[in-house]
């Protein structure tokens, strides 16, 4: 009898071990080649499994005018992570979207990392003091005003969107629709940017 436990137990102990190391081994390679992509700037964008999520450049290259009406683009804060979203004052999302970049800058600000940048931008020709009124109204602090882009100024497919852009200015991927930038995932994805 116990020759027979014994004959049954060893097989199922050799192949809980040899699942362990199976385990161990594709956790290790993971580790390593995640340390791998960080080094090589290869970070990998999170939320690829959403339906809006996009790899393709949207030439996004129209100037941005802040509250005093002074004209910037990309190419003007190179050495920062940039997060562009556009919205519109009567888009149901964007409310949402809009007070999940307000969180971002504290969460930035907390962390101390200093070279990103969230902008977002109204399309349509809403003036400045409307645009800040749509801010109050839905209890956006800290995101800074931006005056409207016309309609038309940059291809998209609606609103919200957002471009992410690296250090050097090059687009790494977007989202069209709600997703939550304000999760842990997309902090970390933006700081690994800042940092390498």
């Amino acid at each position: 009898m116990r020759n027979t436990i014994r004959f049954i137990i060893s097989p199922i102990m050799i192949l809980c071990i040899l699942a362990f190391f199976i385990f161990s081994m594709q956790s290790s390679c993971y580790e390593s080649m995640k340390t791998k992509n960080l080094l090589e700037g290869k970070t990998s964008c999170p939320f690829q499994d959403h339906p809006g999520y996009f790899k393709t450049d949207p030439k996004f290259d129209c100037n941005i005018k802040n509250e005093n009406g002074e004209s910037f683009s990309i190419k003007d804060l190179r050495g920062n992570v940039v997060i562009i979203t556009i919205f519109t004052t009567w888009c149901r999302n964007c409310p949402s979207v809009l007070q999940n970049l307000d969180s971002l800058v504290e969460k930035f600000r907390v962390l101390q990392t200093k070279n990103v940048k969230i902008i977002a931008l109204n399309m349509g020709s809403e003036l400045l003091d409307e645009i800040k009124l749509h801010y109050k109204i839905n209890n956006i602090q800290l995101l800074e005003t931006y005056r409207s882009i016309p309609h038309k100024s940059i291809a998209i497919q609606g609103v919200p969107v957002s471009f992410i852009f690296d250090k050097e200015g090059n687009f790494v991927c977007g989202y069209l629709g709600r997703i939550d930038y304000d999760s842990q995932e997309f902090i970390n994805f933006i700081v690994d940017l800042a940092n390498g």
